[in-house]
């Protein structure tokens, strides 16, 4: 059977459950908000830096492991 079908905006995944994943996704995002940034593109580092950061809180803030569970109907 497939997935119940999952806000835009949720990032509760199983894929996300190991602790290392969330953090390399947290990294590679405000990484890139760094570099563009370092190249004086504001709008896109301003973009990738707000990204970065409701990582950070959807992933370490405010996780619940059970939301990262597969859920059987």
């Amino acid at each position: 059977m497939s997935e119940p079908r999952r806000s835009f905006w949720s990032v509760a995944h199983p894929f996300f459950r190991p602790a290392w994943r969330r953090a390399v996704a947290v990294i590679i995002v405000l990484g890139q908000a760094a570099l563009e940034f370092s190249h004086k593109a504001g709008f896109w580092g301003v973009i990738f830096l707000a990204a970065g950061l409701y990582l950070l809180w959807a992933f370490f803030l405010a996780f619940d492991p059970a939301d990262y569970e597969r859920k059987e109907e």
